[in-house]
């Protein structure tokens, strides 16, 4: 009998003694008490280098541990540490192949907050054969100091091809931080590349803080392409280089290639007024053989807003008269927008009038330049200018006329020419109420193009055509997205308590599309839809998931009283589905998804409480385990539970307890923390005894 006391005794020294070891800085680092974690933190900041290394290699150990939590939160601890735990990177490359996803985030965490060290490593997981690890990498890379990783370009600008799309986006990210070293190997391989990658190329070119000549000059080069997205992408990055691309813009003016002219074009009207170095080349390029290169130049005349535009506007003048309607049209509008520059150019060197030179008569030509006495100003009647014979596509129509009739505009609006679309629906919109017949009527025609262009010219009418809403009340269930589109905006405008009969009827289609655009545009009109909401509280009872969400998000945006009502049910709703579902994840392997279970139920937070804790009594001691880590990272909201979490503390698994034991402390309450004493004291009896059958 003494014998047996005797160990044990032995046994509760040697488990208090563990004890000691278990509170210990990187046990307390990795507590799932935020109040214990923070105290370690503090402490650990007042250790010297040489105090942290026992610390750090503590943590290291408890990258392996059986718990997950523990092993999370020691990666998030050598993160925090910093350059000081650069003992970690070994192991924290080894987490880097963690078969759970968010271990292996942390410590790509952790390695970043080690700097450049770290920076072999990402390297090298660039190259692995997993796509998840070659995000991580690359994402990682990003984080650290651009100075200090100059050394990745060349992995980077390889991994912009990579079959992964995140590897790719993640690269692209990393280099844009790295400035003007990226551009020679991006210039090196760019004429290899093709696709997504050459896109992705050319806008790291425009965003990166380069000038070179040889960049802008590379850029101009590729403005000819057959490819619509790559011109609009190189179009992008010059406007980014802004009056440091001027030189190379000018010379690909030059070129023969009309598209590339086109293009240089485009650019130097996005710049506007910083491309005016320009001007001379433009005004070369009105009189190009190719419609569309003078219409573009036009264009981009029309943008610079500078003085020196002004020479430009003889050249527009003429182009006026362009056999092209198109350039004509574009020649008008450059001139409307250089009206400023024109009066200041007509005052500067038209001729004065037979008027001006009589009543100046008597003048030296130097005196009426300049005088130290001002001639008395006399009151002259100015003769009247001759009107400027306009072309047929510029001549202006009067609000209610046209020369053309509204069937034969409407016809107009299929034109495979953008202009000729333009002023159609210019037109129409100009002939107002008059239109409206023929517009009505179009709303039928067979090609959605015109019903679509339709829709929008109503809206745009005044007075509004009140006349045209049942044409757009019936497309409203269009077979066509843009033609409901225009059609809803245009009766939103028109009338807004006539659009919500409307487009609640519209809501009710089965078409999911039709009535999911339906349910949004109601949305939009707030409180004004609130007959709508009988109807989207039925259909938060649909079975279409996505519809539902939309017309709870719509019936939110009412926020009458009844809708807040379907609100919270389809909430509540939502909430149990969501539950119900994880939960049955928990049963489930591999132990990601349980563990994404568990993240996912934690989120949900008090409302998920009741579910889970019955949970807490399943057989399946996983499922049990889930529970009750759920239940622990909710904390105090879990006070429903505190009963079963009591009876959880004698269940048969160890975790199972451990986590119940600390949620019951999160609660705090009285009823709470009451049984945790007994608790303890039957941990160390299970630890004694456990120490004896191993002796």
């Amino acid at each position: 009998m003494k014998e047996k006391t005797l160990i044990f005794t032995i046994s509760i020294l040697l488990f208090n003694t563990r004890l000691c070891h278990a509170d210990s800085l990187p046990q307390q680092m990795v507590s799932a008490n935020d109040a214990v974690r923070e105290a370690a933190f503090q402490k650990m900041g007042s250790l010297s280098d040489a105090d942290r290394k026992p610390i750090v290699s503590g943590l290291v150990k408890l990258i392996n541990d059986s718990d997950i939590d523990r092993r999370e939160r020691a990666l998030e601890a050598i993160g925090k540490i910093g350059q000081a735990a650069k003992a970690a990177i070994p192991a924290l490359r080894n987490a880097l192949n963690d078969d759970l996803p968010y271990i292996r985030t942390h410590a790509a965490e952790a390695l970043a907050s080690m700097g450049s060290a770290a920076l072999p490593v990402f390297l090298e997981e660039l190259g692995n054969e997993n796509g998840d690890l070659r995000e991580i990498a690359a994402s990682s890379i990003g984080k650290l100091d651009p100075a200090e990783c100059k050394s990745a370009i060349p992995a980077l600008v390889h991994a912009l091809s990579d079959s992964n799309s995140m590897v790719r986006q993640r690269s692209e990210s990393a280099l844009e931080r790295m400035g003007p070293d990226v551009a020679p190997p991006l210039l090196e391989n760019l004429d290899t590349a093709s696709g997504d990658t050459k896109l992705t190329m050319i806008r790291l070119l425009g965003a990166v803080d380069s000038t070179a000549p040889a960049v802008t000059q590379k850029l101009v080069g590729l403005l000819n392409s057959d490819n619509k997205q790559t011109n609009l992408t190189v179009i992008r990055a010059l406007d980014h280089k802004g009056s440091a691309a001027v030189p190379a813009l000018i010379e690909g003016l030059k070129s023969d290639d009309a598209a590339l002219k086109v293009g240089v074009c485009e650019v130097l009207a996005d710049l506007g007024p910083k491309g005016k170095a320009a001007v001379p080349a433009l005004v070369t390029a009105l009189k190009d053989p190719q419609a569309d290169v003078r219409a573009q130049s036009a264009v981009a005349l029309g943008k610079m807003g500078s003085q020196e535009a002004a020479q430009a506007v003889p050249a527009l003048k003429e182009a006026k008269n362009d056999a092209d309607p198109h350039v004509a049209a574009m020649a008008a509008d450059a001139l409307t927008n250089l009206t400023a520059t024109i009066v200041t150019i007509q005052k500067k060197k038209e001729p004065p009038s037979i008027f001006d030179i009589e009543n100046n008569a008597g003048v030296p030509p130097a005196a009426s330049k300049s005088s130290a006495t001002p001639a008395p100003k006399i009151s002259t009647i100015q003769k009247p200018k001759p009107k400027t014979k306009l072309h047929p596509a510029l001549v202006k129509v009067s609000p209610g006329k046209s020369r053309v009739s509204p069937t034969a505009l409407i016809n107009q609006l299929e034109s495979p020419e953008e202009a000729k679309r333009t002023a159609a629906a210019q037109n129409l919109i100009q002939l107002g109420v008059k239109a409206v017949p023929a517009l009505i009527q179009g709303m039928d025609n067979a090609n959605p193009v015109i019903r679509s262009s339709i829709g929008s010219i109503l809206g745009t009418i005044t007075p509004p055509a009140t006349a045209a809403v049942p044409a757009l009340s019936k497309a409203l269930l269009d077979p066509v997205p843009e033609v409901r589109q225009n059609a809803t905006a245009a009766l939103i405008k028109i009338d807004k308590v006539a659009a919500v009969p409307a487009l609640t009827e519209a809501a009710k289609s089965a078409d999911i599309v039709a009535s999911t655009q339906a349910i949004s545009a109601i949305g939009q009109l707030g409180p004004d839809a609130k007959d709508a909401v009988p109807v989207l509280t039925e259909i938060t009872k649909s079975a279409n998931p996505d519809v539902q969400a939309e017309a709870a998000a719509a019936l939110d945006k009412i926020g009458t009283p009844e809708a807040k009502k379907a609100v919270d049910s389809y909430n509540r709703q939502q909430t149990l589905k969501a539950v119900a579902a994880a939960l049955k994840d928990l049963r489930k392997d591999p132990k990601m998804v349980n563990m994404m279970a568990v993240a996912a139920l934690s989120k949900l937070g008090a409302p998920a409480v009741p579910q889970v804790a019955l949970a807490l009594k399943d057989p399946n001691p996983v499922v049990r385990q889930g529970a009750a880590k759920v239940l622990n990272r909710i904390g105090k909201d879990s006070a429903p539970a505190v009963p079963t979490l009591i009876e959880a503390l004698d269940d048969s698994d160890a975790t199972v307890r451990h986590e119940s034991a600390e949620t019951l402390e999160k609660i705090g309450t009285p009823a709470a923390t009451k049984p945790l004493g007994t608790y303890r004291m039957k941990e160390k009896f299970r630890d004694a005894m456990h120490a004896m059958h191993l002796s």
